[in-house]
């Protein structure tokens, strides 16, 4: 009884002190280099997500595992925002890394198949070795930073005419946009179908990004058409897509899309999915958010955002003399080569990433988001 007594004092001591808690985070997190450019996932939820949680836990219980009524309706209003038929599978999970290995596990059906991809991309520098360690398949990685369609022909002819040494390639993997900020415009994203098409190889778009690289393509061109639009015809192209939220203004939800002639089966598609711990109970937590993400075009208002403060803060620090070299944003994503002095005054007061160098010297990468305002971005430029 006592040790009882004990747990429940223990336990209304932490309710009544969450408030407390959070503000001892909140005077560390000042104390720290600030995160706001380190990554899109560092920055919150975004209002209208955040409202659409909260609206969708007044509701009734509702069955679990995502068989309640607000995914099934979610999906219905992704499928027609995405031109996607009834064939089409989509599934809601936690994580981008799980999303990924769900699409690919599910085009790498026999146990020789194998994915091909660049030496950088997400699913195979970022993911600890996923893709190997959960479904086994081998990883063909092609030696530029974004996939190549002539380098990619090579290999699969190579990989084809002598299936008795190789495994066979089934599905090609490409990262919108990529670790390095570059999107696939989409011209390209056409010519890697063609060459997949010719060899019976499957199209899988990690988005993490998406969003981000359907904007930056309208603001280049893309003949003229709507962020949604070429939303659309990215998805038409591909047979697999992780559809990335969480950058985006989402937390904890990722969705994949699976075309009906990748796997009919709902059935296993549903079965892939709690054998890679993919399920949710509460399911409807995440699917609600895409319901608000494709509310009033919500995620091409967010992507917009962050990829204008990246073009402002580009345009500032151009003309700043002391600036070395940064790279023209294509996304939301800028690489700025800095001196050491500049590095350790940038660091003392941000969290931020070295991604490689240039001409010796550190190029750091910084990313905005969403919620990041002009005042950010001016209290970051000027420190150069």
């Amino acid at each position: 009884k006592l040790q009882f007594l004990y747990f429940i004092g223990n336990m209304a001591n932490v309710r009544g002190g969450v408030s407390g808690i959070l503000n001892e985070c909140r005077a560390e997190l000042m104390k720290a280099p600030n995160c706001m450019f380190a990554s899109d996932n560092t920055g919150g939820v975004c209002p209208e997500v955040m409202e659409a949680v909260r609206q969708v836990n007044e509701l009734p219980a509702m069955p679990s595992y995502g068989e309640c009524p607000v995914t099934t309706k979610t999906i219905e209003v992704m499928k027609k925002e995405l031109s996607l038929d009834d064939a089409a599978h989509i599934r809601f999970v936690s994580n981008g890394t799980g999303g990924n290995v769900l699409a690919l596990s599910l085009a790498c059906s026999r146990p020789f198949h194998s994915v091909v991809t660049s030496k950088c991309a997400h699913v195979q520098t970022n993911t600890v070795g996923a893709c190997e360690n959960v479904f086994g398949a081998k990883m063909h990685l092609l030696p530029s930073p974004k996939v190549v369609p002539a380098e990619l022909d090579t290999l699969l002819a190579h990989c084809n005419e002598t299936p008795e040494f190789y495994t066979l390639p089934r599905v090609v993997s490409i990262t919108l946009s990529t670790e390095f900020g570059d999107i696939y415009d989409l011209n390209e994203i056409t010519a890697i179908k063609e060459v997949c098409s010719r060899y019976n190889v499957l199209l899988h778009v990690d988005g993490a990004r998406i969003a981000n690289a359907c904007v930056s393509m309208m603001m280049r061109g893309s003949e003229g058409l709507k962020p949604s639009e070429i939303m659309r015809r990215v998805i038409a192209l591909a047979d697999l897509v992780t559809l990335g939220g969480a950058k985006n203004g989402l937390f904890n939800a990722e969705a994949v899309v699976i075309k009906g002639h990748v796997c009919p089966s709902a059935v296993e598609v549903k079965a892939a999915s709690k054998q890679q711990l993919l399920i949710m109970s509460k399911a409807r937590y995440a699917s609600v958010q895409y319901l608000a993400y494709f509310t009033d075009a919500l995620w091409e208002r967010n992507a917009s955002s962050a990829n204008g403060m990246a073009s402002f803060m580009y345009e500032t620090l151009l003309a700043k003399p002391s600036v070395v070299h940064v790279e023209v944003p294509q996304t939301n994503q800028l690489f700025i080569t800095v001196t050491e002095e500049q590095l350790k005054t940038l660091q003392n007061k941000y969290l931020l990433y070295p991604w490689g160098e240039r001409e010796g010297r550190v190029v750091v990468r910084v990313v905005t988001s969403w919620e990041t305002g002009e005042e950010g971005c001016r209290k970051f430029t000027d420190l150069f």
